[in-house]
């Protein structure tokens, strides 16, 4: 039989004290840096007891880590004869991608929207954000803003595409008839 020592009841009442936090957590922050032509993530959330971070030219990898973060935190619940949190149980969480600054920000989302799109949706020279997007340049506060809200209003797009089934359908028949 263990014996339930000093260090294991620091570690569940640290344990325990997280629970207590995480219950209303909805979002966790990723902090996102470009640096030495790769990306660093840094995870730091109540449900470790420290910060993960990830070094790595590929930024679908910064994203993998959020959650490798939370399964992570989550992983001894069961031992300590914790309840996983309903909100994580159900997925009902998010994750947020703060930059270090505009050129993480474009690096990280040139390979989703063009400089060429940006500049479109934001009235800005793609020659300038491809300055900023190569650290050759720094945009002010107002350019920074412009930017963000311009990937803002392409992301809202997108999200808003559908297909519509009934049309294929009737495509599909129309093309069974035939064949």
């Amino acid at each position: 039989m263990d014996t339930f020592n000093a260090d294991m009841c620091a570690k569940s009442i640290i344990f325990y004290t997280f629970a207590a936090k995480m219950t209303n957590m909805k979002q966790i922050t990723i902090k996102v840096a470009w640096n030495n032509s790769a990306f660093e993530g840094l995870v730091s959330s109540e449900t470790s007891y420290g910060e993960m971070k990830i070094v790595t030219k590929d930024f679908n990898d910064i994203i993998d880590m959020g959650e490798a973060e939370l399964k992570i935190g989550f992983d001894g619940y069961t031992e300590f004869g914790l309840e996983l949190p309903e909100w994580y149980k159900n997925k009902e969480y998010e994750f947020v991608y703060k930059f270090q600054d505009v050129t993480a920000m474009l690096k990280a989302y040139s390979s989703y929207v063009s400089l060429a799109a940006i500049s479109r949706e934001t009235g800005i020279n793609s020659a300038l954000l491809s300055h900023y997007a190569n650290g050759l340049k720094v945009p002010r506060n107002k350019q920074q803003k412009i930017i963000v809200s311009g990937l803002h209003r392409i992301g809202a797009l997108l999200s808003k595409c559908t297909i519509d089934d009934e049309r294929k359908t009737q495509l599909n028949i129309g093309v069974n008839k035939k064949g």
